[in-house]
């Protein structure tokens, strides 16, 4: 279908290509146990030397081991290695074939999509060094690659998913209509319908050997074949949680984020992206926040200098390199990194805001026949038979006081008390609606009680607008902060780093900070000593002329 620089690639049956090519020479296949398990056939009328399977085997040892093997074989310069397997067969394969007696001719059947639309083309072979990944290597290009999409067949889904992930990366870089063709179809379609997925990986493979072919030595455009790989390199050296077409996948998400906020992206393609990677059963999320991939970045092999090259998606079909500096590349996914989530755990300063607080506060107690001493925030103090207590309106009272818990009239006296009561703290709504625009989750996390928040927030009318609650009534024994910020991260789906809390109480706000938040109080004039004296470093009166952009611009400076 395409030549690189003297190196042809063919799509088709493997039984059919192989013999027109293959050199009337000695044949050491290089392969692994899988595709001994799996395609035997193809191997076992060849010598071969099977390596060990995954990441770990791709390493120094391992060359080492394959050239003690070459060398007890008796293999010479006339001999033909041919790689069959998946990317780490394919990248050992040609490493050898480029050092070994100071090279032999090689060739590829790649048997993972992966492999076939990313590893086995383009002359790149590498090993890892310290988990780092490809850190040496060498640019030489095989005789042939020959891609059969009958033989991913025998692929789990997940490894079918991970090769996805490559050809999605193709499909941002250079091909619009094939992300449209991947749009239109599914996974389950792709798996079993053949010629589909020849047209696929045909369409993928195009934008490699296009690019290929114009910069086979990464000295400028070839770079934009990387997009992805920064984030996905450091996921792979920090975590073991996603394989390396999963951690594409992440990294692709992450630099759709970060060109977003950069302006150079829009919105409805960073969501296609992301919608994309869903639609094939790929990951889309960091496993840790960015802050802990950032040691493994610094060392990213594409840097120059104190500079590294950042590839970003600046529409569907089209990407930019950026050249940064390190502090620069940090500050970027910084901004990517930033706010996910809003907690609010401030119906105190709702109520605050009520006109007639006072008054509400005596027409309950009045209706629950006892003297009013005191509202402070959502909380009454009575008297009752000459004792004094307090208790969390209006959802419940102390029972060891002897109060009735009146469950019939309760809704009818709430909503008589906070409906059209409730003056909504300035700024707020607006804040809201920017966060949502922005896809920031937005949730109550409060000690207090559903029933209470729930009729503030819909007086407010904000109720149907917050992506849900998490209460007092959902902790175990009543234990208020800080487990009700960590449960709202976690149904919110956001590490605590990435979520800010919105706190009118001290201990709530110690309780935001013990929970890894960041934490911005809202203060009356009356607290501001009393919380700066406390150590709060943000206080805002109200949320006027607060936005996402503006808050994180303040906390993460």
């Amino acid at each position: 279908m395409g030549e690189v620089a003297n190196s042809r690639v063919y799509i088709g049956s493997v039984e059919q290509l192989l013999p027109q090519l293959l050199p009337k020479c000695r044949v050491i296949v290089i392969t692994d146990s899988n595709i001994d398990r799996c395609h035997h056939a193809l191997i076992s009328s060849y010598e071969h030397i099977i390596i060990g399977l995954g990441e770990q085997a791709k390493n120094l040892t391992t060359l080492e081991k394959v050239y003690t093997q070459l060398m007890d074989m008796g293999a010479d310069r006339s001999t033909f290695l041919l790689g069959i397997g998946g990317g780490i067969v394919t990248d050992i394969t040609g490493f050898v074939g480029a050092t070994y007696m100071r090279g032999v001719d090689f060739g590829f059947i790649p048997t993972t999509l992966l492999a076939m639309v990313d590893a086995s083309v383009g002359g790149k072979n590498g090993v890892n060094i310290g988990g780092f990944k490809n850190m040496v290597g060498t640019f030489l290009q095989p005789n042939f690659v020959i891609c059969d999409a009958a033989k991913l067949s025998t692929l789990s889904d997940r490894e079918f998913a991970a090769g996805l992930a490559e050809v999605i990366k193709a499909a941002v870089i250079a091909d619009a209509q094939l992300f449209e063709l991947l749009e239109s179809s599914d996974f389950d379609t792709l798996r079993t319908d053949g010629e589909l997925l020849s047209r696929v990986v045909e369409a993928a493979l195009q934008v490699k050997i296009d690019v290929v072919a114009a910069d086979e030595r990464e000295r400028g455009l070839r770079r934009v074949l990387n997009l992805g790989h920064t984030i996905a390199h450091a996921i792979e050296k920090s975590t073991r949680v996603y394989n390396h077409g999963e951690a594409v996948a992440v990294g692709l998400c992450c630099v759709a984020e970060v060109a977003e906020r950069l302006e150079k992206l829009s919105k409805a393609d960073t969501l296609r992206i992301k919608d994309l990677c869903v639609r094939y059963n790929l990951p889309t999320e960091l496993p840790e926040p960015i802050t802990k991939l950032l040691k493994a970045i610094r060392k990213d092999k594409k840097r120059e200098g104190d500079n590294l090259h950042l590839i970003l998606p600046t529409a569907i079909g089209a990407v930019e390199d950026l050249s940064l500096s390190f502090d620069e590349v940090e500050n970027v996914f910084k901004k990517r990194d930033m706010i996910k989530g809003l907690i609010f755990d401030m119906d105190g300063t709702l109520i605050q805001n009520m006109p007639y607080h006072m008054k509400a506060f005596n027409v309950l107690a009045e209706r629950l026949g006892y003297q009013m001493l005191q509202p402070v925030t959502n909380k009454f103090y009575g008297r009752h038979n000459d004792e004094i207590f307090s208790a969390i309106a209006p959802q419940w009272i102390i029972d060891k006081y002897g109060l009735q818990y009146l469950s019939d009239e309760k809704e009818a006296i709430y909503r008589e008390l906070y409906a059209g009561n409730v003056r909504l703290t300035d700024g707020l709504a607006e804040l809201i609606a920017d966060a949502k625009s922005k896809g920031v989750k937005c949730y109550i996390g409060s000690a207090g009680p559903r029933v209470n928040l729930e009729l503030i927030w819909n007086g407010a009318e904000l109720d149907d607008k917050i992506d849900g609650y998490i209460c007092g009534d959902d902790i175990v024994n009543f234990k208020p902060h800080p487990e009700v910020f960590l449960k709202s991260c976690e149904a919110m789906g956001v590490s605590p780093e990435e979520c800010v809390v919105f706190e009118d109480a001290i201990s709530g706000i110690k309780a935001g900070w013990a929970a890894g938040c960041k934490v911005v109080a809202l203060s009356t004039t009356a607290t501001v000593e009393a919380l700066a004296a406390d150590g709060v470093e943000h206080i805002v009166p109200n949320f006027e002329g607060m936005t996402i952009a503006s808050l994180e611009e303040m906390l993460y400076k």
